[in-house]
């Protein structure tokens, strides 16, 4: 239900306490530093999917020349506040279509927009959602590059294993995640919340999801590095070194 306070018109959520309360005391911690022209509450909370330590995420859109990001714990809720300009919103809408890893894009498609004073910030929300539902554009380029930064690091991996088995067990854990989101992108995937990587992996190759899980419970090194060396062949088909060249990118000349 709308309703009106100080000349400014709020579409409230329908919301159980104290998260309620929480989003209601966190549109007033805004209202004390900026005036918004428009306020979206996101999250699995206002999805009704919330978890004990889940928290209200509200992207705020403003006019002034700076963004701000605040965490408050409000009425027993933890809530992380986000205050952006347009410019900086559709700066982080193009970093994640590069990146196929749609955060901003997915709150502004799924939140309850409680704000929406002008005309622009309905556009900055179509453009969220449009990316949310479009496959993420992430170039063979970019896919080449992460290829070899994750091969790098299984070798590093490699390099410590005997002299240092804990740092060597520690990249393999990082190695694994990368391959994962890789997984993702290419194949025509967003890249999910880090909570939502196994399952929705699950849904879109079983194996791997498998695999990743026999190596999160493998014991000790030499378990962990043969699966991890497994997951890397299934993802990316190469395992160590290997050649290749990236485009030429252009450098700015210096100005007199």
């Amino acid at each position: 239900m709308a309703t009106r306070d100080d000349a400014v018109e709020y579409d409230w959520p329908s919301l159980e306490e104290p998260a309620r309360s929480a989003l209601r005391q966190a549109v007033a911690v805004v209202g004390e530093r900026t005036e918004p022209t428009g306020i979206i509450a996101a999250g699995s909370i206002l999805r009704g999917m919330g978890d004990p330590r889940s928290d209200i995420d509200l992207y705020v859109i403003h006019e002034q020349p700076w963004k701000q990001r605040l965490q408050r714990r409000l009425a027993g809720v933890r809530v992380e506040i986000f205050i952006n300009n347009e410019r900086s919103v559709r700066g982080y809408l193009e970093e994640e279509r590069v990146e196929g890893r749609p955060v901003t894009a997915h709150m502004l498609a799924t939140g309850h927009v409680v704000l929406c004073r002008r005309e622009q910030v309905r556009r900055i929300i179509k453009q969220g959602r449009d990316q949310v539902s479009h496959p993420p554009e992430v170039s063979g380029q970019a896919l080449l590059m992460q290829r070899y930064m994750i091969v790098d690091s299984l070798e590093n991996a490699m390099d410590v294993a005997q002299r240092d088995p804990v740092t060597a067990i520690m990249i393999l854990h990082e190695v694994v995640t990368s391959l994962v989101r890789y997984r993702f992108t290419s194949t025509g995937h967003h890249i999910p919340r880090t909570k939502e990587l196994l399952p929705r992996m699950a849904e879109i190759d079983p194996e791997l999801a498998s695999l990743v899980h026999r190596f999160c419970g493998a014991p000790g090194l030499d378990g962990r590095l043969a699966l991890a060396t497994r997951i890397a062949h299934h993802t990316i088909g190469v395992t160590e070194f290997f050649e290749w060249e990236s485009e030429r990118i252009p450098v700015p000349e210096a100005s007199d």
